[in-house]
């Protein structure tokens, strides 16, 4: 069973209604975000950032669910992250060769467990694969779950996801994991990490 964030799929009269507003109203952190709030994510790129100017936190999300992905935008572009989606693991593995291309690579990646074409579990042992034959820098995943079952989170663990967050994403959580692992200082840079080939 798929599980939404912050609203019920019972409560969701049209999946393309909501790619715009949210409805009825949602609960983020403090804020409320009603029928009238408009979260204005572009589909890869937030639009916190003026053309032409690349934040040094740059996150990947993964997730085939796209009520999903534009809460999740809204929680990380107001705590200052540029914010890529990609909606299977195919999407995911070519997004990732694709930033390598720009001088910043992401600092962090959000992988939904259950997808389409290829799943959470699949796409982070491929990552983990390129990350070891340093064909890409080394970068935290951490596992979205709609579940707390536990199997499917030491199946997180077994494939290399740093940490499990549970859907809906608790905002605080997700702000304190970001912070000790990406501010911290745990990720580096691309110089740092990979000389390309």
């Amino acid at each position: 069973r798929r599980t939404y964030l912050g609203t019920p799929r019972s409560d969701i009269e049209s999946q393309e209604r909501f790619t715009t507003y949210l409805k009825p109203i949602t609960t983020i952190g403090s804020r409320k975000i009603s029928s009238v709030d408009k979260i204005s994510t572009p589909t890869n790129r937030t639009s916190r950032f003026k053309p032409g100017r690349m934040s040094d936190k740059q996150i990947l999300i993964v997730d085939d669910e796209l009520l999903n992905v534009k809460i999740a935008k809204y929680i990380l572009s107001q705590k200052g992250f540029e914010v890529t989606s990609a909606s299977n693991g195919e999407e995911c593995l070519q997004a990732v060769r694709d930033k390598l291309k720009d001088p910043i690579f992401f600092q962090g990646i959000l992988m939904d467990c259950y997808m389409p074409i290829m799943d959470g579990f699949e796409t982070t042992r491929k990552l983990k694969e390129m990350m070891e034959n340093k064909e890409i820098p080394t970068v935290p995943i951490f596992g979205l779950t709609g579940t707390e079952d536990e199997r499917t989170i030491l199946k997180c663990k077994e494939v290399g996801m740093l940490e499990v967050l549970e859907k809906p994403l608790n905002e605080e959580k997700l702000g304190i994991i970001l912070n000790q692992v990406i501010v911290g200082g745990m990720c580096k840079t691309k110089s740092e990490e990979i000389q390309l080939k």
